[in-house]
């Protein structure tokens, strides 16, 4: 008995560490060069003002923070360069407090998990 809920707790142990991420900001300046070159290749006049890199088991991706003007987006890489995501940023929006995870949704709104 001992033995099959160790079995358990291991399974359990390694399960929330293969999807365990991890993100911190970094300088726009450390971003591969093959995000640097698409960006100035396929979206010429926006300017990258933040960079996140988020590691994974599955692979490390960078969310990049760019302006045009008065117009923000948020464009998702993989580590080779290829764009994975495009959408608009909200600064408010895109980073609550992390409590505010628990709160209950508004009518408009659909909890994900």
């Amino acid at each position: 008995m001992k033995t099959i809920i160790g079995i358990i707790a291991l399974f359990f142990a390694v399960s929330v560490t293969a999807y365990a991420q991890d993100k911190a900001e970094i300088k726009v300046s450390e971003l591969p060069e093959a995000i640097t070159t698409n960006l100035s290749d396929q979206h010429a006049g926006w300017e990258a003002v933040k960079a996140y890199k988020q590691s994974a088991m599955n692979g490390t991706t960078y969310e990049v923070i760019v302006k045009n003007d008065d117009q923000k987006m948020r464009f998702t890489y993989d580590e080779r360069g290829r764009l994975l995501n495009k959408e608009p940023f909200n600064k408010d929006k895109d980073y609550k407090k992390s409590d505010d995870m628990h709160k209950k949704p508004q009518k408009d709104q659909v909890r994900v998990q």
